[in-house]
């Protein structure tokens, strides 16, 4: 997560970092909310931030948009998880865990074969 990719191909390694990119949200969406109160803007905060600040800096190291897009997305969902726990929206919570959950297991899927 903090290097470029080095070997995507990997399944193990491509679960681990998507994993750790929810984790990411989570944690960022808690400190951003601490900060500021307000649990929905920071959701919104942490992921439009992510993506135009962080992201965009590893598109100039060359990692590729699309991965942008995933980590984005990934990180997006661990944010929407942390809200939704603050809010005791359990029915949320395991909707967003399963898709994470989905998208991993495809990323697993879609590298299994190449690896």
């Amino acid at each position: 997560m903090l290097f470029p990719p080095t070997s995507e191909a990997d399944p193990a390694y491509w679960a681990a970092v998507a994993a750790g990119h929810v984790f990411v949200g989570i944690v960022l969406m808690a400190l951003v909310s601490l900060i500021t109160g307000r649990q929905t803007l920071s959701t919104y905060g942490v992921s439009a931030g992510y993506l135009i600040f962080w992201e965009t800096f590893w598109q100039q190291l060359g990692a590729g948009v699309g991965d942008a897009i995933v980590d984005s997305l990934f990180v997006t969902a661990g944010a929407l998880i942390a809200l939704f726990c603050y809010k005791r929206e359990w029915p949320k919570v395991a909707l967003v865990m399963s898709a994470s959950i989905s998208g991993i297991f495809k990323g697993i899927s879609n590298r299994h074969d190449k690896f």
